[in-house]
């Protein structure tokens, strides 16, 4: 009996480096995650062909927004309360996790960490604890790319 493995996923949660090698990572799922939270955070598809070309890719129309510090331009308009430094950090792990090439993406144990952070910040439970072991920042940190920080919003 012969088996034949074959990927299935939707288009844009595919990591763009898997399309080229088709070679799937744990940095390929991390791709995908970073997708999905760019989804849960803008309300906005993955792919949107209706869109201009600049506009169509969810990582491609975020990724400025974010490095510009405008948050509320990535942030779907019916949310009309969060916390924003909160949904800062959810857009920055989201936005980290969609880098190319994928060894610039963080693991998803520091996805986690940076998760539980944001949601003691949006709780607004001490996080104190979560700080000081945030091995996103210190990924972060690792990397030559220049990545900002929260911006007083």
């Amino acid at each position: 009996m012969n088996a034949t493995m074959s990927v299935k996923g939707t288009f844009g949660h595919l990591d763009p480096e898997y399309l080229s090698s088709h070679r799937l990572t744990e940095k390929s799922d991390v791709y995908s995650f970073g997708v999905l939270l760019l989804e849960i955070i803008s309300g906005r598809a993955s792919i949107d062909v209706t869109l201009p070309r600049d506009q169509m890719n969810i990582c491609e129309w975020a990724r400025p927004y974010f490095n510009e510090g405008r948050i509320k331009d990535i942030a779907d308009p019916r949310l009309t309360t969060y916390n924003k430094e909160a949904m800062w950090k959810i857009a920055e792990i989201a936005v980290l996790s969609v880098e190319l090439p994928g060894i610039d993406r963080p693991s998803m144990s520091d996805i986690v960490i940076a998760l539980k952070k944001a949601i003691a910040i949006e709780n607004n439970k001490s996080h104190r604890s979560l700080s000081d072991t945030n091995s996103l920042q210190s990924f972060r940190g690792s990397k030559k790319k220049r990545y900002y920080s929260c911006p007083h919003i």
